[in-house]
């Protein structure tokens, strides 16, 4: 989820300067895959339905393990096996993936007056510096229009990424900073869900009840 403050500063250079910058979010912890059989074991032959879902809903989900459940898989669903007649252990898996956030969108509103309170008439844009928490930031982008008041940033590394916004005039006076606004960015997650159905020979019969392979006697 996308957090943006309003942030308004009284510019050391006569500009009043708003902008709305990413807040700081929580890391994203990932997902969670939830993956069961109905039934795990048999003797003979084994008929079970596997069920599975994901928390947050998983962008995409890759089935293996068995010829019926092999394939893409939507985040959440369930599956009749097809009867299951040949002894051995059959693990299944189910790996599901979420995108990470390397975006940020900043925006702002344009100034109109001056520190002294007179109108501002010659604003020529903005000019935006990044960098981390701490520390100073480097001037990262400079906007030559007054009425440009969003900038979108694509490709941003995992962790914390800073911003701060200033307004210049055409002159080139330039205000003091805004408030420092930060994003915690993630990469994407995969995580894996896995069922072992075991089909079990079918025991031997035993003997007769005297202990051999005769028929019963009657008299």
């Amino acid at each position: 989820m996308k957090r943006t403050a309003t942030l308004c500063i009284a510019a050391l250079a006569g500009i009043l300067a708003c902008a709305a910058l990413p807040a700081a979010a929580a890391a994203d912890p990932g997902g969670t895959v939830t993956f069961g059989a109905s039934v795990t074991n048999a003797n003979g032959t084994l008929s079970t339905k596997l069920t599975w879902s994901t928390s947050p809903a998983a962008a995409s989900c890759i089935a293996s393990g068995h010829a019926a459940w092999t394939g893409e898989k939507g985040p959440s669903g369930s599956l009749d096996l097809p009867t299951i007649t040949l002894s051995g252990t059959y693990p299944l898996l189910l790996a599901c993936s979420w995108p990470g956030d390397a975006g940020a969108v900043l925006s702002w509103t344009a100034p109109t007056l001056n520190t002294d309170g007179t109108a501002l008439t010659n604003l020529a844009g903005f000019k935006i510096y990044k960098g981390g928490p701490t520390g100073a930031l480097t001037l990262d982008r400079t906007i030559n229009s007054p009425t440009t008041l969003t900038s979108t940033y694509t490709g941003l590394p995992a962790g914390q990424n800073c911003f701060e916004l200033t307004a210049f005039t055409t002159p080139g006076i330039e205000s003091a900073h805004t408030t420092r606004g930060c994003k915690t960015n993630t990469t994407g997650t995969t995580q894996q869900g896995s069922v072992a159905l075991t089909v079990n020979p079918v025991p031997n019969a035993p003997k007769g009840a005297n202990g051999t392979d005769a028929a019963v006697t009657v008299q």
